[in-house]
């Protein structure tokens, strides 16, 4: 599914932002998702431990992603919305197809930037990450404790 297709995505990133203002600590993290309805679920990523939690977005199948101290400081939150599979030229048939994959993956960062501003309003910052090999759109948000990113 589409990731502006979700259901509730402006409360989700409304969600989001709250996160970006609240304590970085995990008790508050949790408590704040358990009020969005977000639940907890126990890890069976591989190489995780007991310093990560994921969070299920009811009716979305997405999940925040959060890693904290033994203290439980939170170090990171992440919310992975769209990836695109054909990201590197070696998986796709012809450059053709890379090129239109390639153009729909930049139209749907777009589309997220256009939601993200309505619900956060004007990105701190807005850039083009470039190597060699591609290039990248990112923005931030000024949160009261963390940054909030969207990153293609």
């Amino acid at each position: 599914m589409e990731w502006d297709r979700l259901p509730g995505i402006t409360r989700i990133a409304r969600n989001v932002r709250a996160l970006a203002d609240a304590p970085l600590e995990i008790a508050a993290f949790r408590a704040a998702c358990a009020a969005f309805g977000w639940q907890p679920e126990e890890s069976d990523f591989p190489g995780q431990d007991d310093t990560y939690l994921a969070f299920l977005l009811p009716a979305n199948d997405r999940y925040l992603h959060v890693t904290f101290t033994d203290g439980g400081a939170v170090k990171l939150a992440v919310l992975p919305l769209l990836y695109w599979e054909d990201w590197d030229p070696e998986f796709c048939d012809s450059e053709a197809q890379y090129r239109r994959g390639r153009a729909a993956f930049d139209r749907k960062y777009e589309r997220a930037l256009q939601q993200a501003e309505k619900v956060l309003g004007p990105p701190l910052r807005a850039w083009v990450e470039e190597d060699e090999e591609d290039r990248f759109r990112k923005a931030v948000w000024q949160g009261k404790t963390c940054l909030l990113a969207l990153q293609q």
